[in-house]
């Protein structure tokens, strides 16, 4: 799939989304970003943890997000927050920190 400029976001068909909220696709956006991120640091975790690929990583994480029911991105935080020992960081948290300009 090629690239191509548009007014709005296209849906999974590839038709223009009806009803598209700017602020709240920077919003998905920076979810999905956040997301990602803490989805490869728990992957490498139990890379170096348990020897495995990137794959068999990804499907443990998968796993154990169906078998709790719990959203991957939070399964992901929680193995990230174990081996390290921090908690993974909260909305309230990430408001905080960019209200301060820490992150900027």
């Amino acid at each position: 799939m090629t690239c191509r400029a548009t007014a709005g976001p296209i849906s999974g068909d590839g038709r223009k989304a009806a009803n598209s909220d700017p602020a709240e696709e920077i919003m998905q956006l920076r979810a999905a970003l956040s997301s990602r991120d803490i989805i490869g640091q728990a992957k490498g975790v139990l890379i170096a943890l348990h020897g495995c690929t990137a794959e068999e990583a990804f499907a443990i994480l998968r796993d154990r997000s169906q078998q709790t029911n719990v959203k991957l991105r939070l399964v992901a935080g929680c193995v990230v927050a174990e081996r390290t020992g921090l908690r993974p960081l909260g909305r309230a948290d990430r408001a905080d920190i960019h209200r301060s300009g820490r992150l900027q």
